[in-house]
């Protein structure tokens, strides 16, 4: 294993709008070669309408076989065409290089933290592109940022209050982190997701 090549864990947790059964928020991991591809999606609304998107969405993305994330975006917005719509981030973590590659539209927050230690933390955020996937989408284009061992990656939808990772407590694994952060973060009148990849092995 060569000095820069970047170990990873991953977790996700969820949970849809007060009264609703399912969820408009879903993510979509999948391994492709020395990159996992990781995407959150937000449909517009909730309720069954808004899952039905996101399930379109999501076969979508699982569908593109490359890992570029503006391409991935792309993909996703033509399939989303006649569609409600929905805001779309995805991100590339490549484990070779240890760096992140994200692209997004809409309202989805990402938020790379560096480090472990007590807050306040040095903090990454990506800003994405206006617009609706599946709608009309501006210009989109990806940022790079560099990881090391210890950082967490954080990637909610607007159901999570934006100020989630402020003073967010890091301790324990990604699904403990992601679950304290739907518990403490989540808002009742939308569906919430967070995705939470912690880097465990990489340039220090």
């Amino acid at each position: 294993m060569s000095p820069s090549t970047c170990e990873l864990e991953w977790a996700v947790a969820s949970r849809p709008a007060a009264g609703e059964v399912v969820s408009g928020d879903v993510a979509v991991v999948e391994p492709r070669a020395e990159v996992m591809l990781f995407a959150v999606v937000d449909a517009l609304g909730h309720g069954p309408g808004a899952a039905e998107t996101a399930e379109a969405a999501g076969r979508a993305l699982r569908s593109y076989s490359g890992s570029d994330v503006v391409g991935a975006l792309e993909h996703c917005h033509a399939r989303l065409a006649r569609t409600r719509g929905a805001a779309v981030t995805v991100l590339a973590l490549s484990t070779g290089e240890a760096s992140l590659t994200c692209a997004g539209v809409g309202n989805i927050a990402v938020r790379l933290v560096h480090g472990s230690g007590p807050p306040p933390r040095r903090m990454d955020s990506a800003v994405p592109s206006f617009g609706v996937v599946g709608d009309r989408v501006g210009p989109v284009r990806s940022r790079e940022l560099p990881l090391a061992r210890g950082d967490v990656v954080l990637v909610a939808t607007d159901g999570v209050d934006a100020a989630f990772a402020e003073w967010l407590d890091l301790s324990g694994s990604p699904p403990q982190i992601a679950e304290r952060v739907i518990a403490n973060h989540a808002r009742n009148e939308d569906d919430a997701l967070v995705l939470v990849a912690r880097v465990l092995r990489g340039p220090v």
